[in-house]
């Protein structure tokens, strides 16, 4: 739900015939507020019915007539949390795209930006109303693109072990999914007036997390020219002996017969699934903390390698990189309603995650194992020390720039606890939300909406002319954009915390993925 005020008369109404396009599938009419104009609801994919259930995006099914581009489609499987809208709702007619740019759009072809959205690869949906896009596309004329992708069990476990020619099961399949909206963009962005030789995709969290993947996915090559990575976990993907042992668990959880759960996994409601999934991987955050228990697997095929190897080498895709974390990125995952206590937590990561004594991390993080200093580390593990990594590396192709986003409180920043996770969306997107609520109780509305546009404009040259408002970012020359109430640069954020990082194992190695693996419990 949004408390942004009602919009003003458009300065110019669109026609029928204007708001109507014609897309794969049928032709869909699309609606107008204020002075832009969105479609929602466009299929880029079948339904996940029957036989799709565990497939890729299958070709999109036509429709008669025109289709109402008014309301989103379903969101993807999941529990919907408590501030999602009276019209938001689950569903296997979930592969969708929505398509948002100016009433009033100049002639042309316009940049695209699309926006993959973040949850932990456990939730999330293109209908969250932080997502709509209207300021983006106040600030620049360009389409904005968002869509769904399945999360959980469905996008994020590969059951494609238990494949039979009758129950046929592929693996990897929310990334199927993001390479299905940016071929959508492909074939169908032109009808927008977006320009498909112009796309950047861009995402948040566990969305970042998709971008920098895809920077080194053969099959996504040529469908995005620029990316833009806020707050990646760059490291948090999985081995296929890890995916395996989380497949057995889940297939126990739902009591189906390991040798052939092909026809259960097929029959059993989606909602059943889903919840026994969450409980038989429920326990992976207090045995190994800092691993994604849903992420996408390293298969050989059409995710090859570790993204972070990939990119460290300078191997990914050679197109441009903004990527940036928030200032104190591991608050929220140290707060009071973390499972295990902030020292246990750095003490399990360091103890599997590396041969290296967990000392040379903790020195660089005085006052350990204090909540401050436990949580500043707890960040650099899952955010800022793999970004640095994966931006050192893909300097070496593309140009980089890095950011860091400080706005918040006085009384906050200098207790070193925010601005933490997540509270960098509201200034992107410049939406009034329940997450810009909460920043606004750290910050005056007036001084918030600054940022806001100062961000905005910030992203928007990349999006839109590729300008460089500050230096690249390299090994030699580590140039940062600080955000907040007036931005700065800074050369080289916290030396001392980023060399000990250097050379560190993380879950993908595969000595230190069979440590994590030993000490989870039996099936």
């Amino acid at each position: 739900m949004t408390d942004r005020p009602a919009p003003a008369d458009p300065a110019v109404v669109l026609s029928e015939d204007e708001l109507t396009v014609e897309v794969e599938g049928g032709v869909v009419r699309g609606f107008q507020v204020a002075d832009a104009v969105s479609w929602r609801g466009i299929p880029f994919g079948a339904p996940i019915t029957g036989p799709r259930r565990w497939l890729g995006p299958q070709p999109v099914q036509p429709w008669e007539g025109v289709r109402d581009g008014s309301r989103f489609g379903a969101a993807p499987i999941q529990h919907l949390p408590p501030d999602a809208g009276r019209d938001e709702h689950v569903g296997e007619y979930c592969l969708t795209v929505n398509v948002t740019r100016r009433a009033n759009t100049r002639e042309g072809l316009k940049p695209v930006l699309v926006f993959l959205y973040g949850g932990s690869n456990a939730n999330g949906r293109s209908s969250y109303s932080l997502f709509e896009g209207l300021p983006l596309v106040e600030t620049e004329d360009i389409i904005f693109v968002t869509g769904n992708y399945r999360v959980g069990p469905f996008g994020f476990t590969d059951f494609s072990r238990y494949s039979t020619p009758e129950y046929p099961i592929e693996g990897n399949l929310a990334l199927r999914d993001q390479l299905g909206i940016l071929q959508w963009v492909q074939r169908n962005i032109e009808a927008f007036g977006g320009d498909p030789n112009d796309v950047t995709l861009s995402g948040q969290s566990a969305g970042a997390l998709a971008v920098t993947t895809l920077m080194t996915v053969p099959a996504a090559q040529g469908l995005f020219h620029k990316a833009i990575a806020m707050s990646s976990p760059v490291a948090c993907i999985t081995s296929q002996e890890r995916n395996d042992d989380r497949a057995r668990r889940v297939v126990a959880q739902l009591g189906l017969d390991e040798a052939d759960p092909a026809p259960g996994l097929f029959s059993r409601p989606l909602l059943e699934i889903y919840d026994a999934a969450q409980a038989a991987l429920a326990s992976e955050q207090e045995h190994t903390p800092g691993m994604l228990s849903y992420a996408s697997v390293v298969d050989g095929d059409l995710l090859p390698e570790f993204p972070l190897t990939v990119l460290a080498q300078g191997r990914a895709h050679p197109v441009p990189l903004l990527i940036g974390t928030v200032l104190n990125e591991g608050t929220l995952f140290a707060g009071v309603n973390a499972p295990t206590p902030p020292a246990s937590q750095v003490r399990a990561m360091l103890s599997v995650t590396d041969t290296v004594p967990a000392t040379r991390i903790t020195k660089a993080y005085p006052g350990f194992p204090a909540l401050i200093a436990s949580s500043a580390l707890i960040g650099d593990f899952l955010f800022w020390a793999p970004s640095v990594q994966a931006a050192e590396g893909h300097a070496r192709v593309a140009p980089v720039w890095m950011y860091r986003y400080d706005h918040g409180t006085s009384a906050g920043t200098t207790a070193h606890m925010l601005p933490t996770h997540g509270m960098d969306l509201p200034a992107v997107f410049g939406q009034h939300s329940l997450l810009s609520n909460v920043a606004h109780y750290f910050s005056t509305r007036s001084t918030l909406e600054s940022v806001s546009r100062s961000t905005r404009h910030t992203w928007m040259d990349m999006v839109t002319r590729g300008k460089e408002r500050w230096g690249r970012y390299s090994a030699e020359h580590r140039t940062t954009l600080i955000v907040d109430r007036t931005v700065r640069l800074e050369e080289d954020p916290h030396p001392e915390r980023r060399v000990v990082w250097e050379g560190f194992g993380y879950y993908y190695d595969a000595a230190t993925d069979a440590r994590a693996r030993a000490l989870l419990p039996e099936v």
